[in-house]
């Protein structure tokens, strides 16, 4: 719970800086970030509303009011839809809980198009922003939770990437023996390539193969746009 106050705090406090009312979470990785749970954005109206002051709040569809209920932070539903009524009332409500009607109202970039375009006819005098660049700042900074996960994040990597480059028993690729068919365009491009590049007999013991096949869907793209 402390956590996520935390980050409710730095936001609030970057919204305070630049002139943002209400700040508008719709997206799994920022909902995620401020609350401690996602759902993947569908067809039903849903956000996490954050204002300068206080605690945020969901407003959710019927369908995921229970789990929204459960999340970690303990923000409150508030705001539930069903959907033989839709979504207005609730909009309604909401909007004269927290003075949207002429609110500056930030929303995530990723925010589908079918909710912004919602909210945009429900409140037209209301003025909506991108709020990436102001979500972005908030969590440039991380805190000691973040570094831990990045820190295990990293050393998993690590720990994979030396297991797949280390030799199986001394495997080799066999040697190339390029199609003896005829050819043309990016297809008969890519075999002159691999004629006169052939993949290295160290290439699975060093790891290489993925810097060689890079190397080869570039020149087909190439190939192909001209």
């Amino acid at each position: 719970m402390e956590l996520y106050r935390r980050r409710l705090e730095k936001l609030q406090q970057a919204m305070l800086r630049e002139g943002v009312d209400v700040y508008l979470a719709a997206t799994q990785v920022n909902m995620q970030y401020l609350s401690g749970f996602s759902e993947p954005p569908l067809e039903r109206l849903m956000f996490l509303l954050v204002a300068q002051q206080g605690e945020p709040v969901w407003f959710a569809p019927a369908l995921s009011a229970e789990s929204t209920a459960t999340n970690p932070a303990g923000w409150q539903t508030r705001y539930v839809w069903h959907d033989s009524d839709g979504p207005s009332r609730a909009l309604e409500a909401c909007t004269r809980d927290y003075d949207l009607e002429t609110a500056t109202i930030a929303v995530d970039d990723e925010m589908p198009a079918a909710f912004l375009l919602r909210l945009q006819e429900a409140l037209p005098a209301a003025l909506f922003r991108a709020g990436g660049e102001l979500m972005g700042s908030v969590r440039a900074v991380k805190d000691a939770d973040e570094l831990r996960c990045m820190r295990e994040a990293a050393r998993l990597t690590d720990e994979s990437l030396a297991a797949g480059l280390e030799p199986a028993g001394g495997q080799r690729c066999p040697p190339y023996n390029p199609v003896p068919r005829r050819a043309s365009g990016p297809v008969a491009a890519s075999r002159r390539w691999l004629r006169s590049h052939p993949p290295p007999e160290d290439l699975m013991t060093e790891g290489r193969v993925l810097m060689h096949i890079h190397t080869l869907r570039t020149m087909l793209r190439f190939s192909v746009r001209s």
